[in-house]
């Protein structure tokens, strides 16, 4: 009995002492290109002299990103609050500046949105999911 207690601590010792996979220590970023694609576009901008296309990007990334769904679909939903007087839509899974998002849907589609800053839920008065999936897909997000 007293050996089977003295075990114990050396194999949670040497469990916890296993140096980590050098897999979860590398950096991770939000990527789509491979590493040689990423290469490859940095030494052909790097190769043209001419200065108006280097200051404008023709696609500067967006401060928002949304992610997608389980099923690969866009995350946004219908709810229905208050006895269904209040309706509205919501896009959910909003990484980064979800204001900015707010602010394009309300100046280009004519939305009236507002951000909860708690969950980063853009919430759309009025059923609307069919126009802002619409929106998101002409926009490649």
């Amino acid at each position: 009995m007293s050996q089977f207690i003295t075990a114990a601590p050396r194999a949670f010792t040497r469990c916890c002492t296993r140096p980590a996979p050098t897999f979860l220590l590398a950096p991770r970023l939000f990527s789509t290109t491979s590493p040689s694609a990423a290469e490859a576009s940095v030494s052909s901008t790097t190769s043209t002299s001419s200065p108006s296309s280097a200051s404008i990007s023709p696609t500067t990334p967006l401060p928002y990103r949304i992610g997608r769904s389980n099923s690969l679909n866009f995350p946004v939903y219908h709810r229905i609050k208050s006895g269904g007087t209040n309706r509205t839509t919501e896009v959910k899974k909003v990484e980064g500046d979800a204001k900015a998002l707010s602010k394009r849907l309300t100046d280009e589609l004519k939305l009236e949105t507002k951000v909860n800053p708690r969950t980063n839920h853009v919430i759309i008065k009025g059923f609307h999911r069919e126009k802002i999936v619409q929106w998101l897909t002409e926009r490649g997000l």
